[in-house]
């Protein structure tokens, strides 16, 4: 940790803690500092991240340090400038997007935990951060795991996919639905807002840790149930098209990444 120096709170996880800091060079850093007695993330997520990067995965962050600083477990990682926000929207990110999750998923990977905040911009390309829930969905011989049912969920409940809300274990075909809740989330164009309300709001307080039929998981799968969602949104859009799709992906389908690229090409 010599190498770097802290100059910026940032925000509160999970985990624990997360700074804006600085290489000898100059060069900005995030700091991730574990704090969490009972959720251990960080050793995890530099796992996931050092494996994708030998892979050649781009567009997620550059591991400079792990260890222990302090006593606490600590992450020293590329930063990011800004976060993808309503202001920044754009359609043709999300074609950007699809391409990142692509990649990640051709060797394995699914990140469990796609929202808005997770999308960072950094020379005016998004990025994908925060891998801590990420996990392999194959196995030891390359095979797809098989489905299994949960009782909690995994996961930010705003944008879990509907799947993981009826207790299914995650799948590519998750991911890119919660891709699909972002886009309805930070679109200002969304037909309904009171869509965006009923979804994406009061999750103050509600972590990962939640039963699939505590009320509030209950609001939000109902909410997303396919019957209940189309009808809020115009079967002409782009994202009625794309989440239609997706929402038809068996559990172990490979999802036709090229078709859902194109559907944000305008």
């Amino acid at each position: 940790m010599n190498k770097y120096s802290i100059s910026e709170f940032i925000g509160n996880g999970k985990f624990g803690e997360v700074y804006k800091g600085k290489k000898t060079t100059g060069e900005y850093v995030a700091i991730k500092i574990e704090k969490n007695l009972y959720i251990k993330l960080l050793k995890h997520e530099t796992t996931i991240l050092n494996y994708l990067y030998r892979k050649g995965c781009k567009n997620i962050p550059i591991i400079y340090w792990y260890g222990i600083n302090e006593s606490f477990p600590t992450l020293v990682m590329s930063y990011f400038e800004r976060q993808f926000t309503k202001e920044l929207f754009s359609s043709s990110f999300f074609s950007d997007i699809i391409s990142i999750i692509e990649k990640i998923h051709e060797y394995g990977i699914i990140h469990r935990d796609i929202k808005p905040s997770n999308f960072m911009f950094n020379d005016k390309k998004i990025n994908l951060i925060d891998f801590g829930f990420a996990t392999f969905y194959i196995d030891y011989n390359f095979q797809h795991k098989t489905n299994s049912i949960n009782e909690y969920i995994i996961g930010t409940p705003s944008y879990i996919s509907i799947n993981i809300h009826n207790g299914n274990e995650a799948s590519r075909r998750d991911d890119l639905i919660s891709i699909g809740y972002v886009y309805l989330y930070l679109n200002p164009e969304t037909e309904n807002p009171l869509l965006k309300e009923y979804l994406f709001t009061n999750t103050e307080g509600y972590d990962s840790d939640l039963h699939i039929k505590h009320p509030f998981m209950l609001e939000k799968r109902e909410g997303k149930k396919w019957e209940n969602l189309s009808k809020e949104l115009s079967p002409l859009s782009i994202i009625f098209k794309y989440l239609q799709y997706c929402y038809t992906l068996k559990y172990d389908e490979k999802p036709d990444y090229k078709m859902l690229r194109d559907f944000f090409i305008v």
